[in-house]
């Protein structure tokens, strides 16, 4: 692990291994491939800290660095220094990219919202690619799979799942793969804008979790804003 001149802890960088470590690469993969150029320079979804892996940290947080804007959502206006320069992903970086979230004990009870929201990230470049490259289905597969690893920390908490465009398709997806034991759990749908609505048929809704078990289409497939449950 990474340390400082006083032999603390600083963060991860090459030669780590750790479940932390694949979250770090998950991220660059899913969330900013054209910034990290994570799958370009060779970075794999596991739990080694490689060199491909510090590259990929770089280039993301010199591209977050040097947009004053984005510095400021993601990181505070702080600099991430030892991303850019050394290739390592800290604490601060870390939480930038949202690869460390921290537990509701962190976060002082003013700053809480009565409402935690929990956003889903993959690759959603999917338009216009030719047939073997990163397509729809592969992109909502990805969502799907990205929601079940998400809400399995937390299963058993009540959850409203929220879908636009292709996040419409990806909810269909992620509630037809929930466990039989989590559906309970689903209080609701709000899906809008969702590319596979059919000719003339209204393209947003909200539902609860009862009234979405109850909704399905002619095909037998659960519809834009329901799921099959």
């Amino acid at each position: 692990m990474a340390r400082d001149a006083s032999g603390n802890w600083i963060g991860y960088g090459p030669g780590d291994s750790s479940a932390e470590v694949t979250k770090i690469e998950r991220r660059m993969l899913a969330a900013f491939p054209a910034n990290s150029h994570a799958k370009a320079l060779g970075v794999k979804e596991d739990e080694q800290y490689t060199d491909e892996t510090a590259a990929a940290v770089k280039e993301l947080a010199k591209f977050i660095n040097n947009d004053p804007d984005l510095l400021a959502r993601m990181a505070g206006g702080m600099r991430l220094a030892r991303a850019e320069d050394l290739g390592i992903a800290d604490l601060a970086f870390r939480r930038a990219i949202g690869a460390f979230v921290p537990p509701d004990a962190a976060i002082p009870p003013t700053l809480r919202g009565r409402y935690p929201i929990q956003g889903v990230w993959a690759d959603s470049r999917a338009f216009l690619n030719p047939p073997e490259a990163h397509s729809f289905e592969k992109a909502t597969d990805q969502f799907r799979d990205e929601f079940i690893r998400l809400y399995r920390a937390m299963a058993g908490t009540p959850i409203w799942l929220i879908g636009y465009s292709m996040g419409g398709v990806s909810v269909c997806k992620s509630l037809n793969a929930l466990p039989s034991d989590w559906r309970q759990f689903v209080a609701g749908v709000t899906t809008f804008g969702d590319p596979a609505c059919r000719p003339k048929a209204p393209c947003s809704a909200t539902m609860t979790g009862r009234e979405s078990r109850k909704r399905r289409n002619r095909n037998g497939f659960a519809t834009a804003t329901g799921p099959t449950v």
